[in-house]
């Protein structure tokens, strides 16, 4: 069995708002940067890897930046978020800077409220074309299914969850 969670449904638009950090930042505005690095930070505090990631790159801000009070920051949050994610123990909303307490909760913005939304539940479309493309293909060339244990895949995170069962051919 594998699975898909919120980590990797996130990813995508961490990544864009990483992407579009970096190229406002070349383009000479760094503040604009900054606050696309704290978009990712509200898109992916609920999952350990994306929330470290956007931590990460404020601390890389912060150097390109010398920054001292957002390095230090950073230095600490990278940390904290390391742990604290793991055990769901994020204030809601938080932009992520040293700018803000650290466990201080805030609004989060309608458009990343509801990106985020999407992403909590529901099956990406892409593992389900792979699921049916790869059942199409043994099903098609008349080879078993593989073992047991890759049959069934389970698409969310465990609270809310799509469980879809290959079924052999008859």
């Amino acid at each position: 069995m594998f699975r898909i969670g919120f980590g990797q449904r996130i990813r995508p638009f961490v990544d864009d708002e990483l992407r579009a950090a970096a190229a406002a930042e070349a383009t000479g505005d760094p503040v604009a940067g900054f606050r696309h690095l704290e978009r990712a930070h509200v898109l992916g505090q609920a999952s350990t890897i994306q929330h470290v990631r956007a931590h990460y790159h404020m601390l890389m801000w912060g150097v390109r930046q010398r920054s001292v009070s957002e390095v230090t920051g950073q230095v600490l949050r990278v940390i904290v978020a390391a742990m604290k994610t793991a055990i769901k123990r994020v204030p809601v909303g938080n932009t992520g800077g040293s700018n803000v307490g650290p466990f201080q909760a805030m609004p989060v913005p309608k458009d990343l409220a509801a990106i985020i939304a999407r992403a909590s539940v529901g099956p990406p479309v892409r593992v389900l074309t792979a699921v049916l493309i790869v059942t199409t293909l043994f099903s098609a060339s008349g080879s078993t299914i593989p073992p047991r244990d890759v049959r069934r895949v389970m698409i969310g995170d465990p609270d809310i969850a799509y469980y879809f069962e290959i079924q052999e051919a008859a």
